[in-house]
């Protein structure tokens, strides 16, 4: 039971509310990133930020709603259609010092082909005989 006149602290509620587990992304680019919106909501406080998670590594933070963070993967492949997965998660932290991490979203991205460069022997020419002694 709490004391007389004590006030509760509420630690806030969060999540993602886009995109949802299992999307698969294509053609993801800094002019069409994966858009992940959170929802943060807390009794008896405000919420103060934010923050966006991909594989547990904070990529931003948002103080204002709408909460929402842009992410663009910086991985490659060398072979078409390959998919990597990602963990979204976002932590909303309330101005009373409480915070919550949210369940995690699990997403896919088709990653863009990283072309494989060209080599060409311009010296010594084809047919030159090189002395090794």
């Amino acid at each position: 039971q709490e004391p007389s006149g004590a006030t509760k602290v509420y630690a806030p509620t969060t999540s993602i509310a886009s995109p949802v587990a299992g999307t698969i992304f294509k053609d993801v680019t800094e002019a069409n990133p994966v858009v992940i919106k959170a929802n943060a909501e807390v009794q008896e406080s405000t919420i103060s930020k934010v923050e966006f998670f991909v594989d547990g590594t904070k990529i931003g933070e948002s103080t204002k709603a709408p909460y929402e963070m842009n992410f663009v993967p910086s991985d490659y492949s060398t072979v078409v259609g390959t998919t990597k997965d990602y963990s979204l998660t976002v932590k909303a932290t309330a101005a009373n010092g409480k915070s919550t991490t949210s369940e995690a979203v699990k997403v896919s991205v088709v990653l863009p082909v990283l072309a494989a460069p060209i080599v060409a022997v311009t010296a010594p020419i084809d047919g030159t005989s090189i002395d090794m002694s």
